[in-house]
């Protein structure tokens, strides 16, 4: 009952905002077809994007809004490979768009929310009475305990995963399983070959929520919080959450698919950051300045915090001159030499 009524006040609570402009929720019996906006957004984003749409139509009953939802890298490989085409494109890693949208696909990105990475379960779980941040490693190494993770080559949550293993191996200094390898050995052994993992950290809530499912998974800290699941929050030195531990990030890293076939790139750790662009092919650009627009303002940004996105307080990009007019004054500027280079692949 209690989450029935929180979802119900979150709803209602969008529809003032929206009302608060002077409009009402679309009706039907529209005399025209509504213009259609094409989102592709990261899985992580999918319910976070709902919220926005609903509160971006009622200011625009002309307008649906068609929300794509993927692994971050699957969305870019859409657009890049597979002839598809969308109208805005929202990822869990500002580098998704640098790796594989640049130069022909994408010459500009907000970056708007930070997240981090920790383990979800229930109260069901092998072991989660004792479940701690001095002892998760062992707990999740057990034979008996089902434990899953991202795939790293379509779901950026599957490589922050990966990076967050490796540096618990050198936050907790040779503490692993004793006799079973690292930390990183260990639990890349429990989650299996990573091309045979789960597409998306999605569908690792929904296996942990139901009924002999896993035990633990892997997945953002705003997903838990959304399914209101708990939640093991890691140390910041290793759950790439916390911008003041950028340069320890940077010490690990892990091959991941290069944009060629084949080809192989590093990927170094970082703090994560979830970013957006508006292809150059989009169909309605227009449009779609309006909708980041909203999103960056005062009342989407409230939309997203109802839905425990972790958004900036002030949206950067390295690409300003290259932005849209109308979205320069949401944002600030930060040197490009400030990113990490993933390399091109």
């Amino acid at each position: 009952m209690v989450k029935f009524e929180h979802t119900l006040l979150k709803w209602w609570f969008i529809w003032l905002l929206a009302a608060s402009a002077g409009v009402s929720p679309a009706g039907c019996g529209s005399q025209e077809p509504p213009d259609r906006l094409r989102v592709l957004v990261a899985d992580s984003l999918a319910r976070p994007f709902r919220a926005l749409a609903v509160a971006f139509e009622a200011e625009h009953r002309d307008v649906r809004i068609v929300l794509v939802s993927s692994g971050s890298v699957l969305a870019a490989h859409r657009l890049v490979h597979g002839n598809d085409r969308a109208d805005v494109l929202a990822v869990a890693d500002y580098q998704v768009i640098d790796r594989l949208m640049r130069p022909g696909h994408a010459d500009w990105s907000i970056c708007f929310a930070t997240n981090e990475i920790g383990i979800t379960y229930t109260d069901m779980s092998r072991g989660a009475a004792e479940l701690t941040v001095d002892n998760w490693f062992h707990i999740l190494a057990r034979p008996d305990v089902k434990v899953q993770a991202a795939n790293p080559h379509h779901d950026p949550c599957g490589y922050w995963t990966e990076l967050c293993w490796r540096l618990a191996d050198l936050h907790y200094q040779g503490q692993g399983v004793s006799g079973q390898g690292t930390i990183h050995e260990r639990m890349t052994d429990k989650c299996g070959p990573a091309v045979d993992r789960r597409t998306d950290s999605q569908q690792l809530l929904r296996l942990v929520e139901s009924a002999g499912g896993i035990d633990y998974a892997f997945v953002y800290r705003s997903q838990a919080l959304q399914h209101n699941q708990p939640f093991l929050r890691l140390p910041p030195q290793i759950n790439l959450g916390d911008a003041d531990h950028v340069a320890s990030y940077r010490r690990v890293a892990i091959e991941l698919p290069g944009r060629k076939s084949g080809s192989r790139i590093e990927k170094r750790g970082d703090a994560i950051v979830f970013a957006l662009t508006i292809p150059k092919d989009a169909a309605r650009p227009q449009l779609a300045e309006q909708f980041v627009a909203f999103m960056l303002s005062p009342a989407g940004r409230a939309v997203l915090k109802m839905e425990h996105v972790d958004v900036m307080d002030r949206p950067w990009t390295y690409d300003l001159e290259q932005m849209p007019v109308r979205l320069r004054s949401y944002v600030v500027t930060r040197p490009r030499n400030a990113q990490v280079n993933a390399g091109a692949g």
